[in-house]
């Protein structure tokens, strides 16, 4: 909630943040990448744990991300009307010594207005900003629900597409494209599914199978997953991995090995 936490003041937030990280390393955690935040206070908090001062996991922090105009996760400041936008955006994130970039390249579910099936920048910019992250030797992180962002930031290089979710016009999950994953195993990009322990609620045989089948052709044709859950939105906490790994195992078709 950007509000409680423009509320809250700093110092009580990044005291929020040593909590978690503590929380964290207790549930076995040791490095954790924070995909974005608006005042750059997870970087001061990266640094203490770096130093000792702080007990926590390696933190890998992108600061604040790309987004569109009033796009997906706009209250972090990352706004950006066209591609110098875009940008300027990524430059002032470099100022604050960033860990690598996020870009928002599809909309989301938490914030108003915004589809998930949408993309919200043009190839040029996504390739753009993947560019230049490049040339600064740093990875760059897309957000993608829909079919469309995810052919984008597969095509520009990111090195991990979050979420997967090839939403189309049918829905969620159903508009999977064989080709962008042939494109994703040829440019390296990985693939961080945000599965959490909630999904535990999808049991419906229908659902569960295409997703399942969704990830049996992606691992099949050699493209690699990373165990996430997207920590951070409502009622999933950062130290909960360990609880998600079961139902990401039961999703990718993961075995104990895998695991």
């Amino acid at each position: 909630d950007p509000l409680a936490q423009a509320a809250a003041g700093e110092e009580r937030i990044m005291e929020e943040i040593r909590e978690r990280a503590l929380a964290m390393v207790k549930a076995g955690i040791t490095t954790a990448r924070d995909l974005g935040g608006g005042q750059w206070l997870e970087l001061v908090i990266r640094d203490e744990i770096a130093s000792g001062e702080t007990v926590g996991p390696r933190l890998i922090c992108a600061g604040q991300p790309i987004t569109s105009v009033g796009g997906h996760c706009y209250f972090w400041g990352g706004e950006a009307s066209d591609t110098d936008a875009a940008l300027t955006v990524l430059q002032r994130q470099l100022a604050h010594n960033v860990d690598l970039i996020k870009i928002m390249v599809t909309g989301g579910n938490i914030t108003p207005d915004s589809k998930p099936i949408d993309s919200q920048f043009d190839d040029e910019t996504v390739s753009r900003i993947v560019a230049l992250s490049t040339e600064q030797d740093l990875h760059v992180a897309g957000h993608c629900h829909g079919t469309d962002g995810i052919r984008q930031a597969a095509e520009a290089g990111v090195r991990t597409v979050e979420h997967c979710s090839w939403v189309g016009e049918e829905g969620w999950g159903r508009h999977f494209d064989e080709t962008i994953v042939e494109k994703m195993v040829a440019n390296e990009v990985w693939v961080s599914p945000t599965i959490n322990a909630g999904w535990q609620r999808f049991r419906k045989e229908e659902f569960v199978e295409m997703v399942r089948a969704n990830y049996r052709k992606m691992k099949c044709a050699g493209v690699r997953l990373i165990a996430s859950t997207d920590a951070g939105i409502p009622r999933v906490y950062h130290h909960d991995l360990p609880k998600a790994l079961p139902e990401f195992a039961r999703f990718a078709e993961l075995t104990p090995v895998d695991t």
